[in-house]
């Protein structure tokens, strides 16, 4: 039987600073995206438990946007009419490490993504529902890229018990939303947990994990001072 994320499990990675996301999620002043947990990934070298990627294994990743936040907050991603996609390709696996006894972890090199607009809705909502894995990105690479990017520094870490997280550096390159960042195109973070193989059942065929997911905010940089500076600059 398919089962999604436990609740359980991803309460532990709210704690370590991931983001479990659902139809109540708020945006807060950080994320600027928020995935859907029907995002899945899978590896052109199949990935064993708890998570053991092959060096030169590339990885796909394919889901549904949950939420947009600012500066893309007008857009509704639970218009019925319309989809919201991601599509994550063109990361290479270094090669899984295992530095601990319960901790494995592997870094990825490249990759680009890019989100997609188009209607109607086609991509699957549910583990359930997901196609194979080599017949996924007919569903999700379709319609108007609104937005497109870059990333550097792709890591997956995953534990004993099949739950993890990644984390990547995201630059946004392109799409027809692009204007409304007014600069603000990154790099910013991309992360969010995961739950692999010995942990909960991805869809059938090929699968490797199921993700959930946030683009968010730049951090404005902050330079310590004092009130006598201060009051200098308006002297």
């Amino acid at each position: 039987m398919i089962r999604k994320i436990g609740a359980a499990a991803l309460l532990g990675l709210l704690a370590a600073g991931a983001l479990a996301t659902n139809a109540g999620a708020q945006c807060g002043t950080g994320p600027m995206i928020v995935l859907n947990t029907a995002t899945f990934g899978y590896e052109t070298i199949p990935v064993t438990a708890p998570y053991f990627s092959t060096a030169g294994s590339n990885l796909t990743m394919v889901g549904l946007v949950q939420l947009f936040c600012n500066p893309f907050a007008g857009i509704n991603a639970q218009d019925p009419t319309t989809q919201y996609t991601i599509v994550v390709t063109g990361l290479t696996s270094a090669g899984t490490l295992h530095p601990l006894s319960n901790l494995w972890t592997t870094a990825y090199s490249g990759g680009t993504f890019a989100i997609y607009q188009y209607s109607p809705r086609v991509a699957p909502s549910s583990a359930a529902t997901a196609p194979a894995a080599g017949s996924a990105l007919p569903f999700y690479q379709i319609g108007t890229p609104i937005l497109t990017g870059t990333l550097s520094g792709y890591n997956i870490t995953a534990q004993s018990t099949g739950n993890g997280s990644y984390a990547a550096s995201a630059t946004f390159t392109g799409g027809t939303l692009f204007s409304l960042l007014g600069g603000a195109d990154g790099p910013v973070t991309f992360q969010g947990a995961l739950c692999a193989l010995s942990t909960c059942t991805p869809p059938a065929g090929g699968y490797s994990a199921q993700f959930d997911g946030k683009f968010d905010t730049p951090v404005t940089p902050t330079l310590n001072s004092t009130w006598g500076r201060v009051k200098i600059l308006y002297r």
